[in-house]
């Protein structure tokens, strides 16, 4: 009798088996206002990698993201997203109109997500397939469009490069953060250490030998370039508006920002050109 059933459960998970692989796949959906008809090769393919969650495309919002819907102030026949595009840990694809779209999204994984969604403007063409991928870096989630087909890198997904993306962010959650007084920042590596002062202030170490002295960080208006100047004053005699008037050459270390480091947490790849040196990395710590 054991034998019996034994084969026959073999035998309905065959049949389980084969019905599962001659089910044909769900076509990818279909998203914003496609007339009734139109072919997939007029259309953009867009995937969304797995730790995304679509909060908006072009102002239709999923019901889990709408504040309007979760205070009841939707009018009835409100559009939304379909609710698979809430979803994480499954990557989904969608064909969607070519052209210019906007698209709200946020990162999420089991033990992290970003409240804040980030906002993309982003531009498909008609036949081609995208793939959309989350990169983490530090507190910030930034995200890139890849090709489809060859998995290329097309863009950030803001149309803004990496370096660019890096000057900010240091601006943003280094400098900025560091003017407040609050916070210590560190920036480290292996032979080098710079620590952020009050006033403008810096305590630059190389090689075990310290020096003091005046720090500032400027970006040029597109943020292509960021630019972390340094000039020590150990006697003292030197004050802060001196400082600022001097050119980057007439001070002792120059680094301009290339882009993110490869590190655990936030890092900054770093080019030394006052003196002219090597590329350096630098790891984010901070000092309460």
């Amino acid at each position: 009798m054991k034998s019996i059933k034994k084969t026959l459960l073999t035998s309905l998970l065959i049949l389980s088996s084969l019905a599962a692989l001659c089910a044909k796949p769900k076509p990818p959906l279909r998203v914003g206002n496609i007339p009734e008809g139109t072919p997939d090769e007029k259309l953009a393919t867009v995937t969304f990698n797995r730790f995304i969650v679509v909060v908006s495309i072009d102002g239709v919002f999923n019901k889990e993201e709408s504040e309007t819907y979760k205070a009841k102030k939707d009018p009835e026949g409100t559009p939304y997203l379909d609710k698979s595009l809430a979803l994480f840990n499954t990557s989904r694809t969608i064909l969607i109109k070519p052209g210019k779209h906007t698209v709200a999204v946020r990162y999420q994984t089991d033990a992290f997500y970003t409240k804040n969604p980030n906002t993309l403007e982003l531009k498909f063409e008609a036949g081609k397939s995208y793939t959309l991928l989350p990169f983490p870096r530090g507190n910030s989630v930034y995200f890139e469009l890849h090709d489809g087909e060859s998995g290329d890198q097309m863009s950030t997904a803001d149309n803004k490069t990496f370096q660019q993306k890096a000057v900010e962010e240091y601006k943003k959650s280094v400098h900025d953060e560091a003017q407040k007084g609050t916070t210590t920042f560190i920036l480290q590596n292996k032979s080098i250490v710079i620590e952020y002062g009050k006033n403008g202030t810096v305590k630059y170490v190389e090689n075990g030998v310290e020096h003091k002295g005046y720090l500032s960080f400027t970006a040029s208006k597109d943020s292509k370039k960021g630019t972390l100047t340094i000039k020590f004053n150990d006697d003292g005699k030197l004050t802060r508006a001196a400082f600022l008037k001097l050119n980057p050459e007439d001070c002792d270390r120059v680094f301009e920002i290339l882009g993110f480091a490869k590190t655990k947490y936030l890092g900054f790849t770093m080019q030394q050109v006052v003196p002219k040196g090597k590329k350096v990395v630098f790891e984010i710590y901070t000092r309460k």
